[in-house]
């Protein structure tokens, strides 16, 4: 598989620690930047670790990693971060600016946050 900064996917899971937040914030903003977003960048990771925090508190300290998902197709960046077992994190589709949104999706009772940032 080859990775371009037009066109990739990849996924991780973290411990669902507040710990690894530093670790998430580095890497998704590493991604925007690699994706075209360098002057975006820290509004996608300052989404991306609000999203992980939700879900770490949805989780309540039971242990449930948090999944993180990066795909860059032609026009977007999407982050899917979800983690946890509350269905009480679902919120109205806000619009960040800058074509920045962010939604909570319920993908079989699991909360999931999907991030997307326009890209040029």
């Amino acid at each position: 598989m080859t990775m371009t900064p037009r066109d990739f996917e990849f996924s991780m899971q973290v411990s669902s620690g507040r710990a690894m937040l530093g670790a998430v914030r580095d890497l998704a903003s590493t991604v925007a930047a690699y994706a075209g977003g360098q002057a975006l960048a820290a509004a996608v990771a300052d989404e991306v670790v609000s999203a992980a925090e939700a879900a770490i508190a949805a989780s309540r300290g039971d242990g449930t990693p948090i999944d993180v998902r990066f795909r860059r197709t032609e026009d977007c960046l999407d982050v899917f971060v979800s983690g946890g077992a509350a269905t009480t994190l679902a919120a109205a589709p806000l619009s960040r600016g800058h074509g920045l949104s962010v939604d909570w999706l319920n993908d079989g009772g699991r909360p999931v946050c999907h991030i997307r940032q326009a890209m040029a």
